[in-house]
């Protein structure tokens, strides 16, 4: 037992478990004191007192949410600057609104803060919502791109090798309608919530291969087009 204590402090493996206590202290005390103060803002700004309970979990409430999409970005491996934005969005507006209710001869006369008191639901409720449908788009596109068999990338490989010199009568892409549709409807989506599609991620996401996805990509792009920042897909 000492022995193993000893180790633990030698290699600084107590660092870790003593932050994390750390952390869930602070997070508890200023969840209290932010709570109390949201609460009592919401009472002034017009809130009935039986909603001003719940006010409060809105802005935290949120924080937390948009903080798990970070997460789930991170492993699915999608961008996270969207949910970081939004977690530094509303923990703006809470440390904003905490000093709102401190400056409290100052709110009367700061008439804006009644309506963006009740603005805040709906505009967290739409956000939230749409943090939500991004997780699942991101989670169907990661399961798509890890269940992809390894025969099908080995054949696909031979198939679709851009430096294949196939014959006259050979096309480069095969004309396989359910897959095509499929590509094509993911990069729409990608598109849609300003993401960059490489063509490796859309050969995976369709269980293709790397170069399949690639020729894919820059055909659509060409049909279209559109080239996107004018590099070649990868």
């Amino acid at each position: 037992m000492n022995v193993d204590l000893h180790a633990m402090l030698r290699d600084g493996r107590w660092v870790q478990p003593v932050s994390a206590a750390g952390v869930l202290g602070i997070g508890a005390a200023a969840f209290l004191l932010s709570y109390d103060a949201l609460h009592s803002l919401a009472l002034a700004s017009g809130v009935r007192p039986s909603l001003a309970r719940i006010w409060p979990g809105v802005l935290d409430g949120f924080i937390v949410i948009a903080t798990l999409t970070v997460v789930a970005a991170k492993r699915t491996r999608q961008p996270t600057w969207y949910p970081w934005a939004l977690v530094a969005l509303f923990a703006a507006a809470s440390v904003a609104f905490n000093i709102l209710h401190a400056l409290d001869r100052y709110l009367t006369a700061a008439r804006w803060v009644r309506p963006l008191v009740f603005a805040m639901p709906p505009i967290a409720l739409v956000l939230a919502t749409h943090l939500l449908l991004q997780q699942g788009a991101w989670q169907r596109l990661h399961t798509q791109a890890t269940s992809e068999p390894a025969g099908a990338v080995a054949v696909s490989d031979r198939q679709q090798d851009p430096d294949d010199r196939a014959g006259p009568n050979r096309s480069a892409v095969p004309t396989d309608a359910a897959t095509r549709q499929h590509a094509l409807q993911l990069i729409m989506e990608a598109e849609a919530a300003g993401r960059k599609l490489t063509g490796a991620q859309l050969g995976r996401a369709i269980g293709r291969s790397d170069r399949y996805g690639r020729l894919l990509l820059r055909e659509f792009r060409t049909t279209s087009g559109t080239s996107g920042n004018g590099e070649q897909p990868r």
